[in-house]
């Protein structure tokens, strides 16, 4: 082979990420190429590489696979050399290989020579995990939004909500948070105290912790009442940017415990602002993780955000919604309606209190004729 043949085969090895060695299965002595030590983060040819000082770099879960698979292949060409497996470089970059080789053997059948060919497919590995990652979570996404089609309470919900974030984003604890008038204003909430630099200034937009799973499952915690645009809950509410996501918590200033979120070992953070059609803030849904949230993981939850938004606003519609129907048990005379606890009530007030109609008053002209004659000409005009 020419020099110039020998540096194209060196180039086309390195864009494919492919080594190629050779072994004597008699002597065990090894050779490698220049990309396979390359492919190991070592220097090329630097030392001589033996199998035992090869099988420390694999992966411990994996050198039995190693020897096993050389052993078969070397008895039988039956048991092709075919294999995946995982490396860690010196300096602990973790990577996946594929190897394959072929036994040359003498007129005895004896192997003399065992010639085989090792690629990173690192990169296309992850990807395909990815993709496969991805669509199972989308599949329990579409489940998920099928069950909050069904007839059942808020609460539930949005705890499933919450349970499906913790199952299929590993996250280690995720809340949700509406948007509902302060309760506790007067029962010694923390947050009215003036002293406090987080103080409520809107009475009418506290946050409620309505749903949490994961290792924090209590929502009558310290964080279970947080103020409109106070601490990071609060101001994801109230900010006009829709979201915030941080993949350090431990040093972000915008995250408020770093001790805490470091003995948790915790590692980032991912909160969304809950929006209805009219994009009026209604709540917040927030994890901490132990993982990295990239950016195909914020684009499921972004959509689960989405999905969330549009129960609550649907949940909050239906509350306000009140029927009248049955028998209105009313007086002949002053038209008071009697309630099942036997009480007469103005009919005005009665059906104000169970439906959504106002009154406006006026007078028809019939009782105008009856009640005023004079305000009126002979032909009740």
């Amino acid at each position: 082979m020419t020099r110039e043949e020998i540096v194209w085969l060196r180039q086309a090895q390195s864009i494919a990420k492919l080594g190629n060695w050779d072994q004597d299965p008699v002597t065990g002595e090894l050779w490698w190429s220049d990309q396979t030590y390359l492919l190991f983060n070592l220097d090329p040819q630097k030392e001589k590489m033996t199998f035992e000082k090869f099988l420390q770099m694999v992966h411990p879960d994996d050198r039995n696979l190693i020897i096993d698979r050389t052993e078969l292949a070397l008895k039988s060409d039956d048991h092709p050399y075919k294999m995946e497996y995982k490396i860690t470089c010196p300096d602990n970059d973790e990577r996946i290989v594929y190897e394959e080789a072929r036994i040359n053997r003498n007129d005895m059948g004896e192997p003399i020579r065992i010639i085989g060919i090792i690629q990173d497919i690192t990169s296309s590995k992850r990807a395909e995990d990815l993709r496969e990652r991805n669509l199972a979570r989308q599949q329990a996404i579409n489940k998920l939004q099928g069950y909050l089609l069904g007839a059942w309470e808020l609460k539930k919900k949005l705890k499933s909500i919450t349970d499906t974030v913790i199952d299929i984003f590993d996250a280690d604890f995720c809340r949700i948070w509406i948007i509902r008038p302060g309760d506790l204003c007067d029962a010694g909430c923390m947050h009215i105290e003036s002293a406090n630099p987080d103080m409520c200034t809107d009475r009418e937009r506290c946050l409620h912790l309505v749903a949490s799973s994961g290792r924090y499952t209590h929502i009558d915690g310290g964080h279970h009442r947080v103020p409109f645009g106070c601490y990071k809950i609060g101001r994801i509410a109230s900010d006009r940017h829709s979201k915030l996501l941080s993949s350090n918590v431990t040093e972000d200033p915008q995250i408020h415990d770093h001790e805490w979120a470091s003995n948790l070992g915790l590692k980032s953070f991912a909160g969304y602002q809950l929006q209805d059609d009219q994009e009026e803030t209604v709540g917040v849904l927030a994890l901490f993780s132990k993982n990295d949230i990239g950016p195909d993981e914020d684009l499921l939850l972004e959509s689960l955000g989405h999905s969330t938004a549009q129960v609550i606003q649907t949940s909050m519609a239906q509350s306000r919604i009140k029927i009248l129907s049955g028998f209105l048990p009313i007086c002949a005379s002053c038209k008071n309606i009697r309630d099942d606890k036997g009480n007469w009530n103005q009919m005005e007030a009665y059906i104000r209190e169970r439906s959504e109609a106002e009154f406006s008053h006026g007078i028809c002209p019939d009782c105008t004729q009856k009640l005023y004659p004079f305000m009126t000409d002979k032909n009740g005009d």
